[in-house]
C-alpha cells in the first residue's frame, strides 16, 4: 500500500452508526462529527442561526454548572432531552443535552468568574444565561388529585398542555378552548426585537 509522506492512518470504532441513510439515496453524517464551522461562521450574528446550531449539536453542562444548578433548585426538564435557558438579550433558547455525540459539540454551558451560569462556543463566551427552573406550581394537585405535571408544563415562551390519547370530553361531544399563556419575559424578547 502507498502511502503520502506525513500521512496519519488512524481508524476510529464507535458505539453506534454515525450517519443515517436520507430519502435522496444520500447520508446525513452527525453535525458534531464534522462540525458546523462554516454554517456557524456564516450565521452567528443571526439568532436563528445560533438556535439551529444549538439545536443540531446540542451542549455540554459542566459539573460546576450542574453543581450550581443543584444548589438553586431542581432543573426544569423540557422536550427532547433538552434545558431552556434565556440569552441577556431576553432570547429564549431550548438545547438538548443528550444528543448522540454531544460530547463533541463546541457549545458548553460553564459557570463565569462571578459564579454565574453562561454559554460559551468553544472558549468564547457567548452570553451569561438564566436557565428555567422548575417551577413551583409543578408539584401541586387538582382538587381531585392530579398533579399539575401531568396535565401541563412550561415549554420556555409558552405554556404545554400534556395531550392525552383521548380526550374524555370529546367522548362527550363537548369543545374545549385553552387559553395562550406567553411568557412574559418572551414576549417582550419579541417585542423589541421585531416591532
Amino acid at each position: 500500500m502507498q502511502m503520502e509522506n506525513h500521512a496519519y492512518c488512524y481508524t476510529i470504532v464507535f458505539k453506534t452508526n454515525i450517519t443515517s441513510l436520507n430519502l435522496d439515496g444520500g447520508f446525513n453524517l452527525y453535525p458534531n462529527i464534522l462540525g458546523e464551522e462554516a454554517f456557524i461562521q456564516k450565521n452567528y450574528d443571526l439568532d436563528i442561526g445560533l438556535k439551529i446550531s444549538l439545536v443540531n449539536q446540542g451542549c455540554i453542562l459542566t459539573n460546576s454548572a450542574k453543581q450550581y444548578l443543584q444548589t438553586n433548585g431542581k432543573i426544569k426538564q423540557a422536550v427532547f432531552s433538552a434545558i431552556d435557558f434565556y440569552l441577556n438579550n431576553g432570547m429564549p433558547v431550548n438545547v438538548p443535552l443528550d444528543l448522540k455525540f454531544s460530547d463533541f459539540s463546541p457549545y458548553r454551558i460553564d459557570l463565569n468568574s462571578e459564579q454565574s451560569p453562561c454559554l460559551y462556543y468553544y472558549d468564547q463566551l457567548i452570553s451569561e444565561i438564566n436557565i428555567e427552573m422548575q417551577p413551583e406550581w409543578n408539584e401541586k394537585f387538582t382538587q381531585s388529585g392530579v398533579s399539575y405535571s401531568k396535565i401541563a408544563y412550561m415549554s420556555t415562551d409558552r405554556l404545554r398542555i400534556k395531550h392525552e390519547s383521548l380526550c374524555i370530553f370529546k367522548l362527550q361531544e363537548k369543545a374545549v378552548i385553552f387559553a395562550i399563556y406567553l411568557n412574559p419575559k418572551v414576549l417582550q424578547f419579541y417585542i423589541k426585537r421585531y416591532f
